[in-house]
């Protein structure tokens, strides 16, 4: 007789002289199996090469397949705050929604910046306390949330139940609620996830474009409409600073959950069999040739993701004289005066608005302490 795992473990089925070994599932998609299966056989030594004792349907929860239930069978998708796999119908219309309206709230927040400074702007009451919001409180709120949702499976602990709905709403600061792998559902699991991860780095890339895309038109209605008044040095550089912000802004918020997916990409299981499974997805083979030619383009897209802090830190330096103006008697509140009036500081006032003078490089330290966190 086979040993038969308890809720959490797996077992090795594959061949009989690994039959006896059992692992901890990384996951919460491992079943009670003497509780669930009522076919004894299966659990005969006869039954290893039996097509009627599959594995997964013998040891894996509802949605899970493959070694250590760690891979989504069709028409699932795994949803890191739950550490289990969901359904895509469900996950498709939650990630609707949601997307829907972070890009409204979105649109709002740039046309709110690109009009902070008009007066009937300032005295319309529902939205002036849009002024007074403390973004430094904000941005500890959101690092923390994220570093919270993606440590149930980085550090591969599980959360007890009350805690575990609390991280599926939480789970909107990690953007785990975007469901890419649903889109391309009729692929196999493997090619599924590699499509899915490559669409997680391209994405950015692509509303990067966008993003300048529609400042360069906005600068040509511009100089059209208002041809007779236009300058390029004050209404065309206007335009590039609003867009500028908004390409910083882009990077704060996705660089730390798409560097997340690129490196679980890295991350591979060893059993003592000799086989390697990626953690993320166990029905993908670490050693096999489509899973080497998936990550040498993962590392090219680390490379370049991990760049962005990099350009933050030369766009500060070029200006450290401002960030950190010179004062007589070393006056902080003076330096913090002159730094945020400053005008030409304006498209790059997101990377240190909320430090002292002397700490303007302290957002990129940051930046990569969460991608540590959260990532590795």
């Amino acid at each position: 007789t086979l040993p038969r795992p308890y809720s959490g473990y797996w077992v090795d089925r594959d061949k009989y002289e690994y039959a006896g070994d059992i692992y901890r599932c990384s996951r919460a998609t491992c079943t009670q199996t003497t509780h669930t299966v009522d076919n004894t056989s299966c659990w005969d030594i006869n039954s290893l090469n039996s097509t009627s004792c599959d594995s997964s349907s013998l040891q894996c929860a509802e949605g899970a397949q493959g070694p250590l239930c760690g891979s989504c069978s069709y028409g699932y998708i795994f949803r890191s705050a739950l550490n289990a796999c969901d359904q895509c119908a469900t996950a498709q219309l939650e990630s609707y929604v949601i997307v829907s309206g972070i890009v409204i709230a979105f649109l709002c927040l740039f046309i709110f910046y690109i009009q902070r400074k008009n007066i009937i702007l300032r005295h319309f009451s529902p939205i002036q306390f849009l002024f007074y919001i403390d973004t430094g409180s904000l941005k500890v709120l959101w690092v923390t949330y994220q570093i919270i949702v993606s440590s149930s499976f980085t550090l591969d602990i599980e959360y007890p139940p009350p805690f575990n709905y609390s991280l599926q709403f939480l789970s909107i600061f990690s953007l785990d609620f975007i469901a890419l792998e649903c889109l391309n559902e009729d692929a196999g699991s493997q090619e599924n996830y590699f499509t899915t991860t490559y669409m997680w780095s391209i994405i950015p890339i692509l509303l990067t474009i966008l993003i300048w895309f529609a400042g360069l038109v906005r600068i040509m209605v511009k100089s059209r409409v208002n041809s007779s008044t236009y300058t390029y040095k004050k209404d065309g550089v206007k335009v590039i600073d609003q867009h500028f912000w908004l390409f910083l802004f882009l990077t704060y918020i996705v660089l730390p959950p798409v560097s997340n997916k690129q490196l679980q990409a890295f991350d591979c299981l060893s059993f003592d069999s000799g086989l390697r499974y990626l953690r993320v997805d166990t029905s993908i083979d670490c050693d096999s040739n489509a899973y080497k030619d998936f990550s040498t383009v993962i590392v090219m897209f680390v490379i370049i993701y991990q760049c962005i802090p990099l350009l933050w830190f030369v766009l500060l330096y070029r200006k450290k004289s401002d960030l950190n103006p010179p004062t007589s008697n070393h006056d902080e509140k003076l330096a913090l005066f002159i730094r945020n009036q400053h005008p030409e500081l304006a498209s790059i006032r997101f990377l240190f608005v909320d430090y002292k003078c002397s700490k303007w490089w302290f957002e990129i330290f940051d930046m990569y302490r969460r991608i540590i966190f959260i990532g590795v």
